[in-house]
């Protein structure tokens, strides 16, 4: 397995376009205390995507 595979980035994207786009732009279903971790996660996953374009 890659380093980019067990970053997860696919299963992780997926999560954060239904919570963000689809449960919140869509929907406009989701609490702010729920949009503020899920805002978090993204910090982190451009992050993580970063790592292997910089090495």
């Amino acid at each position: 397995m890659s380093k980019v595979e067990r970053l997860g980035l696919r299963d992780r994207y997926g999560t954060r376009e239904r919570y963000l786009h689809q449960m919140t732009f869509y929907d406009g279903i989701i609490d702010l205390e729920i949009l503020r971790k899920e805002v978090d996660k993204v910090r982190k996953y451009i992050n993580d995507v970063k790592k292997p374009i910089m090495t």
